[in-house]
């Protein structure tokens, strides 16, 4: 979500522009963080998390499906 010259939201908009399509994946430590989750595709994930945690979110993800 924090980024040296832009925010996460921001990137994943410009991202957009060039691939509608993209899956996005937030990750922050922040509970207050403002994350865009009413867009298809955009999915958040919660700090801390384990490998395993973060494997079978990312298959998530890509299989469409909420875990």
């Amino acid at each position: 979500m924090v980024l040296p010259e832009q925010s996460g939201p921001d990137m994943a908009r410009q991202i957009r522009k060039t691939r509608p399509g993209m899956k996005i994946l937030f990750m922050s430590g922040y509970a207050d963080e403002r994350i865009p989750l009413d867009q298809e595709g955009v999915h958040f994930l919660s700090k801390p998390f384990t490998p395993s945690v973060l494997a079978r979110r990312i298959r998530g993800v890509l299989d469409h499906r909420e875990n």
